[in-house]
């Protein structure tokens, strides 16, 4: 009894402490991992956030993992490495590895360490348990424990299924112990050892003593390899061995022919490829170290090279950037060279066509007329059919009525063949002979490609065909170019075509053709102008200055003109009444009071501060704008104003009343004069044309009577001469045009000439002047008298009535066959034997509607009787009861009866020196327009 008793109390014992062995054993393995969890953080800081985490404390373990790169999962322990750990009893501790397979253990004398159980993804459900670290013991008792443990962590840690698990661990106990008695007779390498005192390598060596040197040395390659990645053990097949002994006596074999002499060769190389196997074995910490030192300075150095990729392509960027500069400089430079190149060769050319045009003018010449409108571009760009524009001055082609000349004329449009036969019979009509062969009409072939605000002169530089053509019509003969008006892209055509230009250089028209240059221009030759002032650029400036004028000419001015530099033909002018101000009657009639005190500086200043106070809301509010279309209000046009600068003026009303002068209720006109000022130089000019303005609205010139009967013709030279002598000091030279305004002073009943404005360049009443001397076959302007009078008969006058802007929309449904058939039979026709009759001027295909015509008759009356009926005619014969279209021309009747009613209020006209047969045809015409003077227009 008492034997069975003290037995069962040494079992219960022995139970009692294998349970606190496991207990210390999880405790220890807790606090273990505890420890190292900073490794693995660190090994995640270096690899990137790896899918498990494996504490470690070692570098073997960080270097694994960065050798692991794209592997799935972590690396663990296995089966051999836990038999490594539980054969080493020189190490206190105990070390377990657990895996789905199988699990192994070790206990020593000294410090313990944790190993992770490797998991893979298709292994059954396993109880993740931490193996405990046993307590430092010393001999038997330390290596009892560790047995416990081991057998406990296989025993207890991995609960498998029963009938798998139990199955699976049988396999691997039958296969372990089938091992070790193979290794018993083979030759094995167990932990990097090779044990030469076994008896399979005793056996190994008694067998080949002649070739044990060669078979050593493999066998120290192979021990070497287990040694460097802690292989736990290698069974060596003799006959193998041998045979690559034999075959390697002159060179080290590969690795690769090394482990296939082992018979364990797939489990071995199954542990060499294990990420962080090397690190495993001797001088793995060091390897290790170096592994992740080159790791750092790889990244070290990526990232030094990444930095400098971005200063390289930064650098790249500035040198780019530099070069193009450079080239850009350089392009510069040559475009400069080549402009200053250009504008001396432009300027030699001036300068020799103005020495030798006193020769020039007597011999046979050709005449490159250019009507291109080389305006800014916004202005360009807001010009409803500017091609056409162009082309209004197409009757230039006339000026072949001059022996000497050949005409050469550039249009910005493609003509129907029947207008260009309509010319070829107009010229023919007049009996010149061969004018086929004097004149030639080209398009440039890339008119089509260009926008239609780019001006015809640049089009005409990107035409290399039409180039090619005027430069053969040229070859041989005296040529130059009259332009329209003048910019740095008809310098580059003088320079290309070697041909001069019949115009002032462009310095001289960037000074003087605008507005406020012109008010220079003739403040300097002396010729009256109205009241104002120009070149003003600043708001501030602007309402000063007007308010000066209104307090100054407050009793004789009402109507003030504001006036765009860059502008042309009205459409930068804008009209503001004083009288609208609040205060004006008030100052107007302190300013009749008391004259002599008015104009004291005293009192002007109080006036202009009271006018200033109101005049910005009442210009805003009150202003009137010519051309809405252009400038829709006040905002946008005084923002072009102050942009371009420009000019206040005095304004005369340019409907018929004289709104200048307070008080009076005198007839106005406004009047043209086109000038040649001769190139030479010396004050020498030709007066061309005279022409009394048609006005269809303020500022809006619509037509032309000539000749001008508004002033006498003494002052007219008189103009013209101060204005020639002054334009040749400043060497203006070519076509000028100068706008005249004519009235009767109040005061002094006297007639007051003021100049309005001044164009250098070709005018359209010049080029229809043209047109109208040539259908009365050489009649030319007298310049005594002031009348054009025909060729060989000096009592003889012709009056004609001229305009470019007839507009019907039914025009455009008409072609020219029909349209000419059709006047034909109505009567429209010109009559080459009297010199009287109508003319069309053809500007483009009928797609526009727009049309020209010239009336001449023996008087003013009958000219203007004349329009009105033809233009009755072509009204009924182009429109129908059901579609009237959109047109003018009552506009135009309206015009014409305003002007008849002066003539009769004036005396009428003398009809003394005129034929029967041209009283007659005034006689049946006055007839027809009173009956016809009650039809309307739509």
């Amino acid at each position: 009894d008492d034997g069975g008793g003290d037995a069962r109390s040494e079992r219960r014992a022995a139970r009692r402490a294998e349970r606190r062995v496991r207990r210390q054993g999880a405790a220890a393995a807790a606090a273990s991992a505890t420890d190292v969890q900073a490794g693995g953080t660190a090994l995640a800081a270096i690899e990137g956030p790896p899918r498990h985490v494996v504490p470690s404390t070692s570098f073997e373990h960080v270097a694994g993992g960065l050798e692991r790169k794209g592997s799935r999962g972590v690396t663990f322990l296995t089966d051999e490495d836990g038999a490594d750990a539980a054969a080493t009893g020189n190490n206190a501790g105990s070390s377990a590895n657990l895996s789905g397979d199988g699990a192994g253990a070790g206990a020593g004398a000294g410090d313990g360490c944790i190993m992770v159980p490797a998991l893979a993804s298709s292994s059954p459900q396993v109880n993740h348990t931490r193996t405990s670290s046993l307590r430092k013991t010393s001999g038997a008792a330390a290596r009892a424990a560790g047995r416990v443990a081991f057998d406990s962590v296989r025993q207890f840690e991995f609960e498998l299924p029963p009938d798998e698990t139990a199955v699976a661990a049988e396999k691997e106990r039958q296969r372990q112990a089938l091992l070790l008695e193979q290794m018993d007779e083979a030759v094995t390498i167990r932990r990097g050892r090779l044990n030469h005192e076994s008896r399979g390598m005793m056996a190994l060596r008694q067998h080949c003593l002649e070739s044990w040197g060669a078979v050593l040395v493999l066998l120290e390659a192979l021990e070497t390899v287990a040694m460097d990645y802690a292989v736990p053990i290698m069974a060596v097949d003799s006959d193998r061995l041998l045979d690559l002994a034999q075959r390697s006596e002159l060179a080290m074999p590969s690795r690769q022919a090394l482990l296939g002499v082992l018979s364990n060769r797939d489990e071995v190389v199954a542990v060499l490829s294990k990420p962080g196997r090397r690190f495993r074995g001797q001088k793995g910490r060091t390897a290790a170290a170096v592994l992740i030192q080159a790791y750092v300075r790889r990244w070290l150095a990526r990232v030094l090279y990444h930095g400098l990729l971005r200063r390289k392509w930064a650098v790249g960027v500035f040198e780019r950037a530099w070069q193009l500069q450079l080239v850009l400089r350089a392009t510069r430079y040559k475009l400069l060279l080549r402009r200053k190149e250009l504008w001396a060769r432009q300027r030699t050319l001036q300068q020799n066509f103005c020495e030798k045009w006193d020769t020039t003018a007597r011999q046979r010449r050709i005449v490159i007329h250019l009507p291109s409108l080389t305006l800014a571009e916004y202005i360009r760009k807001s010009v409803k059919d500017l091609k056409m524009i162009e082309n209004e001055q197409m009757v230039r082609i006339c000026e072949v009525q001059n022996k000497h000349v050949d005409v050469l004329y550039i249009t910005p449009v493609q003509l129907e063949d029947a207008a260009l036969q309509y010319y070829q019979k107009l010229l023919g009509m007049t009996g010149i002979r061969t004018v086929a062969d004097r004149y030639k009409v080209i398009t440039p072939e890339n008119m089509a490609i260009f926008p239609p605000s780019m001006p015809l002169t640049d089009v005409l530089l990107y035409s290399p065909k039409a180039l090619r053509r005027i430069r053969n019509f040229i070859k041989g003969r005296t040529a130059y170019i009259v332009p329209g008006h003048v910019g740095t892209s008809e310098v580059k055509l003088s320079a290309a075509l070697n041909c001069p230009l019949m115009a002032s250089s462009t310095d001289q028209l960037r000074v003087f053709d605008s507005k406020s240059g012109a008010r220079r221009l003739l403040e300097r030759a002396g010729i009256p102008q109205p009241p104002g002032e120009g070149n003003l650029k600043e708001a501030e400036r602007f309402y000063g200055t007007l308010a000066n004028l209104i307090a100054t000419k407050i009793q004789t001015v009402r109507r003030w003109a504001f006036k765009i530099d860059g502008e042309f033909a009205g459409r930068g002018t804008a009209y503001f009444d004083a009288s609208l101000l609040s205060c004006f009657d008030f100052l107007r009639e302190e300013a009749r009071k008391s004259p002599g005190v008015w104009l004291s500086n005293a009192v002007q200043e109080q006036a202009v501060e009271q006018i200033r106070s109101d005049l910005v809301f009442s210009v805003e509010r009150s202003t009137t704008i010519v051309d809405t279309e252009a400038y829709p209000c006040w905002a946008a046009f005084f923002a072009t104003y102050l942009r371009d600068g420009g000019s206040v003026e005095a304004c005369v009303d340019a409907g018929g009343r004289l709104l200048g002068t307070a008080g009076t209720n005198s007839t106005c006109t406004s009047l043209t004069l086109d000038l040649l000022l001769s190139p030479s130089g010396k004050g020498a000019y030709e007066l061309l044309s005279t022409a009394d303005q048609v006005m269809s609205a303020p500022f809006r010139t619509w037509g032309w009577t000539y000749p001008q009967t508004s002033v006498p013709m003494d002052m007219v030279r008189a103009i013209c001469d101060k204005l020639a002598r002054t334009c040749g000091d400043q060497g203006v030279i070519g076509y000028v045009s100068l706008d005249l305004v004519s009235f009767l002073d109040a005061q002094t009943e006297k007639q007051v000439v003021w100049a309005t404005g001044l164009k250098l360049h070709y005018s359209t009443s010049l080029a229809l002047s043209k047109l109208l001397t040539f259908v009365t076959v050489g009649g030319a302007l007298d310049v005594e008298t002031g009348d054009l009078r025909l060729k060989g008969v000096a009592k003889r006058k012709r009056f004609a009535l001229a305009s470019t802007q007839l507009m019907h929309s039914n025009l455009s449904i008409v072609h020219y066959s029909v349209f000419f058939n059709m006047c034909r039979a109505s009567g429209i026709t010109l009559n080459v034997k009297q010199k009287s009759g109508a003319v069309f001027t053809l500007m483009d295909s009928f797609t526009k509607g727009r049309l020209g015509m010239v009336c001449v008759g023996a008087t003013l009356s009958q000219a203007l009787m004349m329009y009105c009926h033809n233009l009755t005619i072509i009204h009924k014969a182009l429109s129908s009861p059901s579609m009237q279209g959109i047109n003018n021309f009552g506009l135009v009747d309206k015009q014409v009866k305003l002007i008849l009613e002066v003539i009769a209020r004036n005396g009428g006209e003398q009809t003394d020196d005129l034929e029967p047969a041209e009283v007659a045809t005034i006689t049946e015409l006055e007839a027809k327009y009173k009956k016809a003077l009650g039809s309307k227009f739509s």
